[in-house]
């Protein structure tokens, strides 16, 4: 779907694969091999680039929403929706405290008021985009997790914390690629496993 999305995207701006390569910084074969590779996906931070060259959200350009921009993710999902504005602080909150940062300290680091970050946590405001955006950054998360939250299942989260794991990597530490292939083999692993079941193995 990634192959797809991103030719009907280049296409639909009238660029050519050497346009396109030329304005990500990137060579023009590894744009051919994206749209011609049905397995192939970018590193984590080359898809944001990506992403937000053509103002997509990342699950618009892996196929896992129709919704295409993060504007009209936050029209569909309603600034007034108190659940909502609940979840993401609960996740903006998390993702502080995993850093053992203080709401003071974070606000600072993005350069918002403290009663801001703090009215955000407490699901008495919803962040604009732009802010969705900075946060998203700083934690390098994406702004669809912010939004939508996709929890991974525990065994994923004991799979990638494996030290099996990290030594499988050439260099020791895992890539953002071998990170997202890790993720979409245990994934499918999954599928199709009902709660209670044993974990499925090879």
């Amino acid at each position: 779907m990634f192959a797809k999305r991103l030719r009907e995207l280049r296409e639909k701006k009238n660029l050519s694969q050497e346009a396109l390569a030329e304005k990500l910084g990137i060579p023009r074969s590894t744009i051919t091999h994206y749209e011609n590779d049905t397995d192939r996906l970018p590193r984590r931070a080359r898809l944001d680039e990506i992403a937000s060259f053509f103002n997509v959200t990342t699950d618009y350009l892996l196929g896992r929403s129709d919704v295409t921009t993060l504007e009209n993710t936050l029209i569909s999902t309603s600034d007034e929706d108190p659940e909502l504005r609940k979840a993401i602080g609960m996740r903006i909150r998390g993702l502080r405290e995993k850093r053992n940062l203080t709401q003071i300290a974070l606000a600072d680091k993005l350069g918002m008021p403290h009663q801001n970050l703090s009215n955000y946590e407490r699901g008495f405001r919803q962040p604009d985009y732009e802010t969705l955006i900075a946060i998203s950054d700083f934690f390098n998360v994406s702004t669809d997790f912010l939004l939508k939250g996709k929890d991974l299942s525990p065994e994923v989260n004991r799979a990638l914390n494996d030290p099996n794991t990290q030594i499988a990597a050439r260099d020791g530490n895992i890539t953002d690629e071998e990170a997202v292939e890790l993720l979409e083999w245990l994934l499918e692993r999954e599928k199709g496993r009902k709660p209670g079941d044993k974990q499925k193995r090879k």
